[in-house]
């Protein structure tokens, strides 16, 4: 949805700015990296209650994630390990953040928001999962409303308009909903969901391993992967 906008209107404007980025001697690990070490410094700020720092820090923390990927493709070394490293990396990111939230909900003994914030844990973790998940078997799996661009920018809408309480309680909602959104697709588009009628023969995958010849079954549209690993 907006990332996908964002990323979309950034790939066709920012090249120059890649390209910068680039003869400066940035990589994208550098970039990935940075990323998380500013989600680190906004989680400790969210338990310190500096919200609004915290929140211009998500946003710089975000713009690195959506620039280590056109750097990567400038260098011409986009590669699947990259993709799989800013995937893990972008997870570290978004559960560091959501503990500094719910810690700072607890120091503040409101228990119902700690229950939120746990949610919104669940949700977010969920979400990439799902549809890795599905695009073991699936090409895409794209659907719903909350990718890691929507997470990001619902919190730090949140901490800069001092509306945390809000903002947790959106996510929670809406990134369970995603969640199930994904899950209703699957039910869709595979068979032994709405398409079992057809007589389709599925794959029956047991701890990452697949039920044809024993192949090992990778989490994304590819044997070896995709550069959109997990959102």
């Amino acid at each position: 949805m907006i990332g996908g906008f964002l990323k979309g209107q950034l790939e066709r404007v920012g090249r120059p700015l890649f390209e910068g980025l680039y003869r400066m001697g940035i990589s994208p690990n550098f970039l990935t990296f940075s990323g998380l070490g500013l989600s680190l410094i906004a989680s400790g700020l969210l338990w310190m209650g500096s919200f609004r720092l915290a929140g211009l820090l998500m946003l710089a923390g975000g713009l690195c994630d959506m620039l280590d990927g056109g750097v990567a493709r400038v260098r011409g070394k986009e590669n699947r390990f990259g993709a799989f490293l800013d995937s893990i990396v972008d997870r570290y990111s978004d559960l560091f953040l959501l503990t500094g939230l719910t810690l700072y909900f607890a120091g503040q003994g409101n228990l119902a928001l700690v229950g939120l914030s746990c949610l919104a844990m669940v949700g977010t973790s969920l979400v990439p999962y799902a549809r890795a998940r599905a695009e073991c078997f699936l090409p895409r799996c794209t659907v719903g409303w909350m990718e890691r661009p929507e997470r990001i920018l619902v919190l730090a809408a949140g901490a800069l308009f001092q509306v945390m309480d809000w903002a947790v309680g959106l996510l929670a909602l809406l990134a369970n909903l995603t969640v199930l959104q994904r899950i209703h697709y699957s039910w869709k588009e595979l068979p032994g969901g709405r398409r079992e009628a057809s007589g389709e023969e599925g794959i029956h995958e047991v701890a990452g391993f697949s039920g044809e010849e024993g192949k090992i079954v990778f989490s994304q549209d590819h044997p070896g992967g995709s550069p959109h690993l997990g959102r």
